[in-house]
């Protein structure tokens, strides 16, 4: 009964960390957008969606990026796999990185 818990709990990180990655790279799409001033025009494609791509990038992706990578941390100190490739590890510490460094080392 205990192997199966962790399998569900595994299971439902895995999911999270899906999730993760997709506001992450909406993150690097409203860095793209900031960069070049696009929706400005009424004829551009990503017009329609960039509410949920401002919000999801720019707001929920540093915190869901924030708890991903304590919980990755943890599971680190605690010496259990993560079960996740260790590119998708390596990026979402890069992300962390690029989300602090614009979110409060640029604006100063």
């Amino acid at each position: 009964m205990y192997f199966y818990s962790i399998i569900q709990n595994m299971k439902k990180y895995h999911f999270y960390s899906k999730i993760t990655f997709i506001c992450n790279i909406l993150f690097c799409i409203c860095l793209y957008v900031k960069s070049v001033k696009i929706g400005t025009v009424s004829n551009d494609m990503l017009m329609p969606f960039s509410s949920a791509i401002i919000i999801l990038g720019w707001f929920v992706a540093p915190i869901l990026t924030l708890i991903e990578n304590i919980y990755l941390f943890w599971l680190f100190i605690r010496k259990h796999d993560s079960g996740m490739p260790a590119w998708r590890i390596v990026a979402s510490v890069i992300f962390l990185t690029a989300q602090i460094f614009v979110h409060f080392i640029m604006p100063a």
